[in-house]
């Protein structure tokens, strides 16, 4: 699990972006079912709407890979990210 600090009060999102051989991982969004960090049905709301991004990486095949995080806001084409996170994955057989 990658955890990413998150800044969606000022209206920007983690993107990823898999470098390196095609199947070797497998990135997805963490799911309430994921992991228990995220809060229960019902329960209060968060202190702040700044909540952490979570993703799962799940090896696949055999291979070396970057995943590169970016964080950015989706309608500012062109604009480097306001902070980068590279992930160096090795997955052996």
């Amino acid at each position: 699990m990658v955890r990413l600090p998150g800044l969606g009060s000022a209206g920007y999102a983690w993107e990823y972006a898999v470098d390196g051989l095609d199947g070797t991982v497998e990135v997805a969004p963490a799911t309430s079912a994921d992991s228990a960090d995220l809060a229960a049905p019902g329960g209060p709301p968060p202190g702040n709407s700044n909540q952490a991004a979570q993703f799962t990486v799940s090896a696949r095949a055999p291979g070396h890979v970057l995943v590169r995080f970016a964080l950015r806001r989706p309608w500012e084409k062109g604009v480097p990210p306001l902070a980068e996170y590279v992930l160096e994955v090795l997955v052996r057989a």
